[in-house]
């Protein structure tokens, strides 16, 4: 786990610095608020179409219609990749509040 975490960490930061060369700092708490939100609204999307497809597999497998049960599982794996890209992107913006708080923040 704890090699998985530092590749994590570097694809996180990595992306922090494509998101910081392209927008900057953030110029408020509140601007690093609601891009932060957005985020993680973004993200909880993915996680609830993971678990309806869960769903969706659970309902096959009671239906003993385990041949369809691989398809299904590669949704819940390409929503398992949305899921965590989605996840990277709220670490680089948390990242960007971070390196940005009271930078220029009006007070």
């Amino acid at each position: 786990m704890d090699e998985i975490l530092e590749k994590m960490e570097a694809a996180a930061e990595a992306e922090y610095e494509k998101i910081l060369a392209k927008w900057g700092v953030f110029h408020s708490a509140h601007e690093g608020y609601a891009v932060l939100l957005e985020e993680v609204e973004e993200a909880q999307e993915e996680m609830e179409s993971l678990r309806e497809d869960m769903k969706a597999l659970w309902g096959k497998l009671r239906e003993d219609a385990e041949d369809e049960a691989a398809g299904i599982a590669e949704e819940i794996y390409n929503d398992a990749m949305k899921c965590a890209a989605e996840l990277m992107q709220v670490a680089a913006v948390c990242l960007r509040f971070i390196n940005s708080n009271g930078k220029d923040w009006g007070r």
